[in-house]
């Protein structure tokens, strides 16, 4: 597989080509960066992303990382990505204990940001 960071040379088409930025968010979090931002605003698009990979929340649009149901989907799979989520919802007790379920180091990621 091509190194994350090569994703950034591809063509502006194909860093807007749903198909593709999907498949490089499987292979890695870090190349959901170059997506476009229409990209980084699709929820299902990023619920996908964070499913496979839940640090891709870092990369979502705010108002996703704000987005509950996305978000809880991303501590499940991986607790220490609440540190991406919107402040509220670091806050919240449900998403809180979620995150420390996946992972007891998720408590200072929360607080970390």
């Amino acid at each position: 597989a091509a190194a994350p960071d090569s994703v950034r040379f591809a063509a502006e088409a194909l860093l807007d080509d749903r198909e593709f930025v999907l498949a490089a968010a499987r292979e890695s979090s870090r190349t959901f960066q170059y997506a476009s931002q229409r990209l980084r605003e699709d929820r299902e698009l990023v619920l996908s992303a964070v499913e496979c990979h839940a640090d891709a929340l870092l990369h979502a649009a705010p108002e996703l990382r704000a987005d509950y149901g996305l978000v809880y989907a991303a501590v499940s799979a991986n607790g220490c990505s609440i540190a991406h989520a919107a402040a509220s919802l670091r806050r919240d007790p449900t998403i809180l204990a979620a995150a420390i379920q996946n992972d007891p180091l998720a408590a200072a990621a929360a607080e970390a940001r």
